[in-house]
């Protein structure tokens, strides 16, 4: 962590001119942050844990492409300040008036985390649930309690700037990226698509003008073998490319008991180009193509029980968490694949226009074993398939003391769902759950800070939101198979929602290396339909969110210290579960959120690190009355008081890294501490459908060479072998309403070798 003032251009003012932001985000930043090399020292329950594996370069670059940092500004107590973009414009991380994290693709490459859901420990109050084929993406205890066609997430993902609608891809692998930046609270007046809980962005290498790639292979048990590359560079004059892969394959985490056959087995291939044009000085063209199939049967659920405790359940499960005892293996398809085009115009020194289309098809199918058991029951499934199309634009600028924002966005959707499930043993029935729905949003929406002094600055800035959800047709059958099939068709029918959701906040500098900031925004998630269940458009749900925060630099950049508080007041917050045979969503009348957290960076010496974040949370239902599906004798319940699905009261991360001089290179050790409170898993609050707390922990050892360029590691996580719930889902109840569990996978080891050029 560097000292304000000591580096020009990036502990700094940010560029006040849009050519100077293109060229800031052109340089080569990465150059300055070297590979962070430093050693973490992990404590845990009063031992030390010695670390296997690679080093974690805590600084991260946010910016399209960043600047190098003078290497007179490294010294044995500095770090490299985080450059982002989260307000569209170039500035230091700590300079941002609020939530956000940032991560970089190095460190997440050199860690082996290669979806969202082994990323978000490293991050306050975030936490990714896998429902079936789906990942749930959960920001202080808002995101969604079930994947049901016809219900956005609360938490956006962008991949390049192009919002991924469905939760299916949501965890698929990612690779060969710049960095992943979190935002934390609800975001509407600058990012593509509103979300009520914050967006997580996910920004991949573009190409440069010097030749360079990698190529990564690990292996490890369970027969894991992992290969990544890149290679990118000229191609012609004015013209770069870069294309990178990824294969992902390892045996099943477990065994199907019935049959012998592997579960949770994985096999993915992944493969991304990227072309920049660069015809003048003035205009960048960035080009971008991606793939992505999964064939396996990965998300393999674990039978618990019936979620009522006096069902008589006939069948076997399994006693390993990591086993099952099913009659009908998992069988797990997804492909999703996209291409998307981003623009940048300068239109002078201090205006800049930019614009990003994108368009992106997604085509999944899950089957498995409704009951979970060994015995010929029931059976449920799901498939998608789908595109969409989205645009927009936005002008940056700066004038006199003002920095601003002005933009449009235009989304489209057309998704095809069904959602299915069956007594086939008896012939009792076969059921779907399917439709087509269609959404249509237009936005614009601004945003302007106005630096009233050098110290102190003020933002407002507002959004316009309108959606247009379309049902084109939605069909039930739930009649037996041994007549006709006559289902119900409904549709079309349609829903239009309007919103304005304004922000204001104010930012003083006490010092250069201190920020204190204080915000009211208001938040937006459209209404729609749950496709297929046959109910009316349940509405949108709205927040107003309340925070403040301090950003602090201490001890000459030894000490980093990050810490925020907020208040959510949620109204008609969206809740899904299982009624009958259908996934129905129904609006919650209130929820309430209170929380802090902090996010602390320790470095007294250049070669030692300790990173640590952490969340308390209290994230409640302020007024909810409605029945349980699986528990209707109890009649009308009132769930004031209840907590939030995925809501920790407390929950952390720990790591630290030491770096040894050695063999002409460097040895670096390093170690993680997860830690997490007990979850719930939908509105009910049963004890049955619910996490426990848990600790993991993981360590690591790299070995790289003075100049770089190779790397050797070795690594074990999960070090205890702990089973640690992340999800789950209750089936409905003509099927005896089984909890089947998804959990982490269980101790994983293994070796990489690396090479970069």
């Amino acid at each position: 962590m560097g000292d304000a003032g000591q580096q020009p251009g990036l502990n700094g003012p940010a560029p006040r001119h849009a050519g100077q932001l293109r060229r800031v985000n052109d340089a080569n930043f990465r150059a300055s942050l070297g590979r962070g090399k430093r050693m973490k020292y992990l404590i845990y329950r009063g031992v030390s844990v010695a670390a296997l594996a690679a080093a974690l370069p805590v600084q991260v670059a946010w910016a399209q492409e960043p600047a190098p940092a003078p290497a007179a500004a490294q010294d044995a107590t500095s770090d490299d300040d985080i450059i982002v973009t989260a307000q569209r414009r170039s500035e230091r991380l700590q300079d941002v008036p609020i939530a956000i994290s940032a991560v970089s693709g190095e460190s997440l490459q050199e860690r082996g985390v290669s979806n969202l859901q082994d990323f978000t420990a490293t991050i306050p109050s975030v936490n990714v649930q896998q429902r079936r084929s789906s990942g749930v993406v959960t920001v202080r205890g808002i995101g969604f309690e079930i994947a049901t066609a016809g219900a956005d997430p609360g938490v956006a993902v962008h991949a390049d700037g192009v919002y991924v609608s469905r939760p299916a891809a949501a965890i698929a692998n990612f690779y060969d990226l710049e960095r992943i930046e979190v935002a934390r609270g609800p975001q509407g007046t600058l990012y593509g698509r509103n979300a009520t809980g914050g967006a997580v962005n996910l920004i991949t290498r573009a190409p440069s003008d010097t030749p360079s790639g990698y190529i990564d292979a690990t292996y490890g048990n369970f027969n894991a073998l992992t290969v990544e590359g890149a290679l990118g560079g000229p191609i012609a004059e004015g013209i770069s490319a870069r294309i990178a892969f990824r294969t992902d394959d390892h045996d099943g985490y477990g065994t199907n008991l019935a049959n012998g056959n592997d579960v949770n087995d994985l096999n993915t291939r992944a493969v991304r180009a990227r072309i920049r044009i660069e015809p003048s000085a003035s205009l960048r063209i960035d080009l971008s193509a991606d793939y992505f199939r999964q064939k396996d049967s990965f998300f393999t659920p674990h039978f618990e029980g019936p979620y009522v405790p006096t069902t008589v359940v006939l069948g076997a499960s399994a006693p390993d968490k990591q086993d099952v005892n099913l009659d009908q293996d998992t069988i797990n398809r997804r492909t999703f694949w996209g291409v998307s085009a981003n623009v940048e115009l300068d239109l002078s020194d201090e205006i800049m226009l930019r614009s990003i289309t994108g368009y992106r098809n997604h085509d999944y199918y899950w089957y498995n074993d409704g009951d979970g058991t060994n015995l010929y029951v029931a059976r449920v499934g799901r498939n998608e398939d789908g595109h969409t199309w989205s645009q927009e634009l936005q002008m940056v600028g700066t004038l006199a003391s003002f920095n601003w924002v002005l933009g449009g966005y235009y989304f489209f959707e057309h998704n095809y769902a069904n959602g299915f499930g069956s007594i086939p043993s008896i012939n009792l029935f076969n059921n779907d759950q399917v439709g087509i729905l269609e959404t249509n949003s237009y936005a614009v929406f601004g945003q302007a800070t106005y630096n009233i002094t050098d110290a102190l600055g003020i933002t407002v800035g507002g959004r316009y939101t309108t959606e247009k959800k379309r049902l084109l047709f939605e069909a039930t059958g739930t009649l037996p198979n041994r007549v006709p099939r006559n289902d119900a068709v409904a549709g079309p029918s349609t829903a239009k929602f309007n919103s304005f959701t304004p922000k204001v906040s104010i930012d003083y500098k006490v010092a250069p290396d201190i920020l204190i900031y204080a915000s009211v925004q208001r938040g937006f998630k459209s209404g729609g339909y749950a496709v297929g269940a046959k109910t009316p458009a349940f509405r949108p749900e709205t927040i107003w969110s309340y925070e403040a925060g301090i950003k602090a630099t201490w001890l000459n950049g030894a000490l980093r210290t990050n810490i925020s508080a907020f208040h959510y007041d949620y109204t008609d917050l969206q809740v899904g579960f299982i009624q009958g045979l259908v996934s129905v969503v129904t609006n919650a009348a209130s929820a309430k959120v209170d929380g802090l957290e902090a996010e602390i960076t320790i470095r007294p010496t250049r070669q030692f690190t300790i990173e640590a974040n952490g969340s308390l949370l209290d994230a409640t239902y302020s007024q909810y009355n409605t029945t349980d599906p699986n528990r209707r004798a109890l009649g009308v319940l009132d769930l004031s008081g209840n907590r939030l699905a995925q809501a920790a009261k407390h929950s952390g991360f720990i790591a630290a890294s030491y770096e040894i001089p050695a063999f002409d290179g460097g040895i670096t050790l390093r170690g993680e501490y997860t830690f997490s409170g007990p979850v719930f898993f939908d509105a009910f609050n049963q004890p049955q459908f619910s996490g426990k707390g848990y600790d993991l922990m993981n360590a690591f050892i790299t070995y790289r060479t003075a100049d770089e360029k190779w790397s050797v590691s070795g690594f074990v996580r999960n070090l205890e072998d702990d089973h640690v719930a992340v999800g789950g889902s209750v089936g409905s109840g003509l099927q005896g309403a089984p909890i089947q569990m998804s959990y982490v996978p269980p101790r994983t080891y293994g070796v990489r070798v690396g090479y970069k050029f």
